[in-house]
């Protein structure tokens, strides 16, 4: 009898506490949601836009040209100059690379103000130098 009595007590609490769970499982958190994974890309900075940062980065001897998408909530890059070593903090959203933030680890090397010195003319060839006369080898003494 008492055994009936536990069974009969323990068996709504355990549909309770399995209907909670399940419940739990399917409505989650919005705090808990998970936010996209931040990545960082440095390179050098080859054009920008409205709307698009591009930079290329190398890998090894490959260079790779990285277009990133400026996020909505991101700034115009005035501050990326064409040439500039740049890092570019981004995450992926819907197969592109959204871009955040932005910051320049070098600015461009400076545009040289003097023109470049024009290679040497071709000094012309001379014609070769005559070939030296022979000699006569010496004749050899007959024995006396």
């Amino acid at each position: 009898m008492e055994f009936s009595f536990v069974r009969a007590r323990l068996t709504p609490l355990l549909f309770a506490i399995a209907l909670l769970a399940a419940l739990f499982v399917s409505f989650p958190n919005p705090a808990l949601a998970q936010q996209p994974k931040k990545h960082q890309a440095t390179g050098i900075v080859v054009a920008t836009s409205a709307a698009h940062i591009i930079l290329l980065r190398q890998f090894g001897k490959n260079k790779v040209r990285w277009t990133f998408v400026l996020a909505p909530h991101s700034t115009t890059p005035a501050d990326l100059p064409k040439g500039a070593r740049a890092r570019i903090y981004y995450h992926d959203e819907k197969g592109q690379h959204l871009a955040d933030r932005w910051k320049v680890i070098e600015p461009p090397p400076p545009a040289s103000s003097t023109p470049k010195p024009s290679p040497p003319k071709p000094v012309p060839a001379t014609p070769p130098a005559p070939p030296a006369p022979a000699t006569p080898a010496p004749t050899p003494k007959p024995p006396s």
